[in-house]
Formats: structure tokens, C-alpha cells, sequence
């Protein structure tokens, strides 16, 4: 590759002047000649153009002596273009002319004179306004048709600046260095002091004013001078005269001048000082001050209300009577015997906050059976308190409970803790002791949650046929419509308490549980409006229309939610509406698992139950009927087998018999 050549530069300079020595304007170019370098290669260097303004040119071009460069030294074609013909010639130039070199001296001859440039008037160009050949410029062709070519100077007075003259001031007149223009004639005047509103002040300066008539009116009612006085003198009021101040001056003539150290004890301290101890005698450190004779003696018990305490420690200290009465009722150790209930606040079942101890009568009063009780062994009416203890009508065991109301809902008091997976099987004995013939009634039990609540279908039924589903889009109070993801088969009839409801789901109970969804929960818009949510044609796909504005909670968006429906609160699988005899009659039946189809199904039990009790509806629709009922009982885990038969009218039972040979059948 070939080495690049050395190359510097010389400024290049020009001063053009016309024949009549004006500068002149125009375009000079400097076209450099091509160059080679010994081993082939070629060095192409750029035009230079160069404006002239007043008649100066300078420019620096690049110049070499490089001996591997051919032709020697630097060719450059130059072009002169001042508007009268072009002027062309070449020029040599060489490192040895830096730093500068003039035009002149490097032209090939003294250039020729330059005539003047024309006069702007006779100056053609090949077109104006789309008018070519030889045109002639006028001031119209620039916009200025209606200009006068006349110089500032001589320029006349415009007839709009003359009209806005015609309402100026033509002049002002002469006046003094004392004189003002007045506003009313446009005259100098001399000002007077009446013409600034202080027509009666007087010329005089400041140190010349004499003393005004109010000023001296204030000054006669004062003190015109003060008699000279002593430094222990002071000046009197009464008659404005410098005297000495004595103590009786001062309200002092009482007062004796001797120091606080000196003065004498007064009549009056000297009184009340008779009236103190004059002083104390001696005593010892066990001695303390008598009050009533002032005398030290030694203090007994009794001096301070303690003469009944005796000097024991506390580890001496016999049993007081009190203490040894109250011990005579407190059971020892090594046993005893207890009269009335013992309670204890360990464990207890959802809404107890104690419950007795357990007795050997309680454990017997139980058996087999999780109702306490049941047989009246207790003797009483404990656990049934919404009944009568009955001893004389017994079918076994201590006695019944009695009930005589009409149409009485009834529940022993305990709940029952239960395992919704397993089978339970209610028994119940009862009788008419009162008979009234067609006296109905209906034996079964009710479900709660771990909490003691009562569970309804509200908390968990099904509308038949319904989608459980999601919330499309958060409900908020206020909002008029609910947004499902999918509303197929919801109840969308007429108006309705049970079925135009929804409930859902996310339920926490007091322990922290949180119910999964479509279990249980007590969420339900029947919480805010009993009548129902909404009307008949109220579902359009998969929107509900309220009828009225939602007065519930935010539910946000994804909530699981269902379509709920009503039924029985209680299952009444030992008995319905059965007419209890005027004799001895068993009543039974079974329940077990959980009613996952949440259709409210007798023998099944909802999600979310951990208790029960047993609820009696007796003596309904017949007025004067008396039943007893016991023993009672609900046993855990009972052996069962079960067939299904359908009715010739099409009613499918299921029949269950368990290992002591009971039946019961239960419509499907």
C-alpha cells in the first residue's frame, strides 16, 4: 500500500478591485489538478470555492513538493466570476511559498482590470415572476408598486399621521422657572400657595413658628417650673414643694428602725408562744409520746387496736373458727360427700361456659347412649328443662318427661357432638298420658355447627337443577344487578322467599375454619331482604335484575355463590306427624353421612354439623293432648342394612333394619 504524501498548505490572498478602484463581489474556484503517485496510486484532491466580499479573497490551499508526486508541486484551475464575464487561468503553487503567497504573483500574468459591476437598473436576469429573456425590474415586481423612491428625510407626513396630529397640542407657551401649566388655559402660571390648599399656612421655617393659640391653651393648665430640693427631699403634691419624707409619711409612724436580728418578740408571738410545750422530757427508744399527758411510756397491742391479735408467726398460727367453718364444708382429699353441683369451666360444649362434674348417676344416666339422661335416671328433669320429670309414668328406667303444651317445640339442652360420617340411629319411647285423638307429632333432630348455631337450608340447599357458580363481576351495595359465570338452570319464576335467594361462600367460624366452597356457609341474601332477590324472567343469561338496589356487603369477583333454596330445618327420621297412642310406642330411626347433593335429605346430615339435639314437635293440630316421652336415646356406629322397594304408585322407600331387628323405612 503506498505511503501518503507529505502535504502543508499557503494561504492564498487577493484584493479585487473594478477599473474605478471599487471592491467587488463574486464567486473565485480553485479546481486542483489530479495527482500521481510514483507506485500507480492517484490523489484526487476537492475544489475550493471562494466568496469575495469587499474585494478580499483568502484561502488556504494544499500544497507538496513530494518527489513521488507527478506533476511536481500543486496545478490548481482557477475561475473569476464577478458578474461581467469569467476570468480563467491556472496557478502553480509550491511548499516553499507557505506561509502566504499573493494571487498576482502566482497568475500567469498581471491580471486584467475588472470593469465596474452595471448599476442595479441595468442589471438583466433570465427570469422574473416567470418572465425570461432580457427582463427589466421595476419596483412592482418586488411588491412595492405604491413606494415613492424618496429618503427618510424627505418623506412628507402621511395623511394618517396627519389626521392624528390635527388632535394634538399645536404648542406649548413660554414660561418661568416659577411658572406651572394650568390644565384649564394650558397657560404658565406662578402657583400660589392657595392653588395647593394651604392658603393659611404661614412662610415660616420650623425654628421661627410661634407657640399656636391651642398650644398654648394646653400648656396654661401645666406646671410651670419646679423648686430645687435636696437629694433626701421629695416632691410634695398638695403644693408641688420639695420636702423630707418621714415613716408617718409612708403610713410607717408604727414602725421601729432596728434590724430583723434585733427586733424584740412581739405581744402577740409572745401569746401564742405561752399557749406551746414549753419543752419535752427524756424517754427511751421502746417509749414513744403520750398525747393526753405528754410523757413518754411504752406501747401495748392494745394502745394500737390490735389488743385481740396474738404475737404467733403466720407459720404458728392456729385454724381460726372461721376458717375452720368454712374448711367443714370443702370436700378432703381422701374424699367425702358432696351436696349440690359441682361445675367445672375445663372443656364444655359450644355455648356452655361451664358444666358439672361428672357423677357416677350421670355416666349411668348415659349408658351406651350420647344423650344424658335419656332413661330419667338422674331422677330429675336435667337435660330436658323444657319438660316435666314424670317418676309415676315410666316405661324404663327412672321416670319420662312430660310435656302438656299445645303444639310445643321441644329440645333436651346439650349438644351433641356428632361425626357426619357416621350412622346414628334416635330411639324414642313415648306415650299419650293424656290422650286427644288425632293429637299429631314429630320426633327427629337439628343440626349445629360447631359454633352452637343452628343450621338451616339456607346454609347449604340446592335449588334443584342450578349450576353452582362464581360471581362474574364484584357486587357492591348499591349495585342493581348480579353477574354469574353461569346461571343455567337458576330458579327464575315468580317471585319467591326461598328460591329467588343465593348464598356464598368463604365462611370462617370463630375457630379460624374456613368451609370450602358449596358446603356450608351462613352467608345468604336472605340476610338483607327476606322476600327474594328478584322477580319472575328477573335471570337473562347469566345476569340477575334485583329488585331493588343490593344492601349486603362487597363480594368480590370469583366468589363461589349458589342458587339456594328452602325445606326443613330438622330431620325427622325417628317419626312424622305420627298420632302417639294412649300406650307405650317406639319410635326410631337412622341418619349418617353427608347430604352432599344438598337437597335437604331426611337421613343425612348438612355440611357443616358438629352438634345436634333432639327436637320433639308434639301435641300439634289437636288441642288437650299430654305426651310423655323416655327413654330417649342416640347411639353411635349401629349396624344397619337397608333395601330400596318402589310402591306400586311409583314411591321408592328405602328399608333399613339394624342388628336389634328395628325397622324403618324412609321415602326416597
Amino acid at each position: 500500500m503506498p505511503e501518503i504524501p507529505s502535504v502543508t498548505s499557503v494561504l492564498v490572498t487577493a484584493d479585487y478591485r473594478s477599473t474605478s478602484g471599487l471592491p467587488l463581489y463574486g464567486i473565485v474556484t480553485f479546481t486542483p489538478s489530479t495527482l500521481g503517485i510514483a507506485d500507480g496510486a492517484v490523489v484526487i484532491p476537492s475544489t475550493v470555492e471562494v466568496r469575495v466580499v469587499d474585494g478580499r479573497l483568502a484561502v488556504a490551499l494544499a500544497v507538496s513538493d513530494d518527489p513521488d508526486l507527478a506533476p511536481a508541486g500543486m496545478t490548481y484551475a482557477v475561475t473569476e466570476d464577478f458578474g461581467v464575464g469569467l476570468g480563467q487561468y491556472e496557478i502553480t503553487l509550491t511548499a516553499d511559498m507557505a506561509p502566504a503567497v499573493e494571487l498576482n504573483d502566482v497568475a500567469p500574468w498581471p491580471r486584467p482590470p475588472i470593469s465596474d459591476p452595471p448599476p442595479p437598473s441595468a442589471v438583466y436576469v433570465g427570469s422574473v415572476n416567470g418572465r425570461t429573456g432580457a427582463v427589466t425590474l421595476t419596483k412592482s415586481d418586488v411588491g412595492l408598486g405604491a413606494v415613492d423612491n424618496t429618503s427618510d428625510a424627505a418623506k412628507p407626513v402621511s395623511t394618517a399621521a396627519a389626521t392624528a396630529l390635527a388632535g394634538k397640542q399645536a404648542s406649548l407657551p413660554s414660561g418661568s422657572a416659577s411658572q406651572f401649566l394650568r390644565g384649564s388655559d394650558k397657560t404658565f402660571v406662578a402657583v400660589t400657595k392657595d392653588d395647593v390648599g394651604l392658603g393659611n399656612v404661614d412662610n415660616t421655617s420650623d425654628a421661627a413658628k410661634p407657640v399656636s393659640t391651642a398650644t398654648a391653651t394646653a400648656l396654661g393648665g401645666k406646671q410651670a417650673t419646679l423648686p430645687s430640693g435636696t437629694s433626701s427631699q421629695f416632691l410634695r403634691g398638695s403644693d408641688h414643694t420639695f420636702v423630707s419624707v418621714s415613716k408617718s409619711a409612708v403610713g410607717l409612724d408604727q414602725v421601729d428602725n432596728v434590724a430583723d436580728a434585733n427586733k424584740p418578740i412581739s405581744n402577740a408571738t409572745q401569746s401564742a408562744l405561752n399557749a406551746k410545750q414549753a419543752s419535752l422530757p427524756s424517754g427511751t427508744a421502746s417509749q414513744f409520746l403520750r398525747g393526753s399527758d405528754k410523757t413518754f411510756v411504752a406501747v401495748a397491742k392494745a394502745d394500737v387496736g390490735l389488743g385481740s391479735v396474738d404475737n404467733t408467726s403466720d407459720a404458728a398460727k392456729p385454724v381460726s373458727t372461721a376458717t375452720a367453718t368454712a374448711l367443714a364444708g370443702k370436700l378432703n382429699l381422701t374424699g367425702g360427700t358432696v351436696s349440690g353441683a359441682v361445675l367445672t369451666s375445663a372443656g364444655g360444649q359450644a355455648g356452655t361456659g361451664s358444666q358439672p362434674l361428672t357423677t357416677v348417676a350421670y355416666v349411668q344416666s348415659r349408658e351406651e347412649n350420647l344423650i344424658t339422661n335419656g332413661s330419667g335416671l338422674l331422677g330429675n328433669n336435667y337435660n330436658f328443662s323444657s319438660f316435666t320429670f314424670d317418676p309415676t309414668v315410666t316405661y324404663a328406667g327412672g321416670g319420662s318427661f312430660r310435656h302438656a303444651t299445645f303444639s310445643a317445640v321441644a329440645t333436651n339442652d346439650e349438644l351433641i357432638p356428632v361425626i357426619p360420617t357416621s350412622t346414628y340411629r334416635l330411639s324414642v319411647h313415648a306415650i299419650s298420658s293424656v290422650y286427644a285423638v288425632g293429637a299429631k307429632a314429630l320426633l327427629g333432630i337439628a343440626p349445629y355447627d360447631i359454633d352452637g348455631l343452628g343450621i338451616t337450608p339456607q346454609n347449604y340447599m340446592k335449588y334443584t337443577g342450578s349450576t353452582d357458580t362464581t360471581l362474574a363481576a364484584q357486587l357492591n351495595p348499591g349495585d342493581t344487578t348480579v353477574q354469574l359465570t353461569n346461571a343455567a338452570g337458576w330458579y327464575n319464576g315468580a317471585l319467591n322467599s326461598t328460591n329467588s335467594h343465593f348464598i356464598w361462600y368463604g365462611y370462617v367460624n370463630s375457630k379460624g375454619y374456613t368451609y370450602p366452597n358449596y358446603t356450608y356457609t351462613r352467608r345468604s341474601s336472605t340476610t338483607y331482604k327476606a322476600g327474594g332477590w328478584w322477580a319472575s324472567g328477573g335471570i337473562s343469561s347469566n345476569t340477575i335484575t334485583l329488585n331493588g338496589a343490593w344492601s349486603g356487603p362487597v363480594i368480590p369477583a370469583g366468589t363461589a355463590v349458589r342458587n339456594s333454596t328452602g325445606g326443613s330445618t330438622y330431620k325427622y327420621i325417628a317419626g312424622t306427624n305420627v298420632e302417639i297412642p294412649a300406650t307405650w310406642t317406639a319410635y326410631s330411626g337412622y341418619i349418617g353421612g353427608y347430604d352432599t347433593a344438598a337437597t335437604g335429605g331426611n337421613n343425612t346430615f348438612p355440611y357443616g354439623t358438629a352438634y345436634v339435639r333432639i327436637v320433639f314437635l308434639l301435641n300439634r293440630d289437636v288441642a288437650g293432648n299430654t305426651t310423655n316421652v323416655g327413654p330417649v336415646s342416640l347411639t353411635s356406629n349401629a349396624t344397619t342394612s337397608a333395601i330400596v322397594l318402589r310402591s306400586p304408585n311409583g314411591t321408592a322407600y328405602q328399608i333399613t333394619v339394624d342388628n336389634s331387628g328395628v325397622l324403618a323405612a324412609t321415602a326416597l
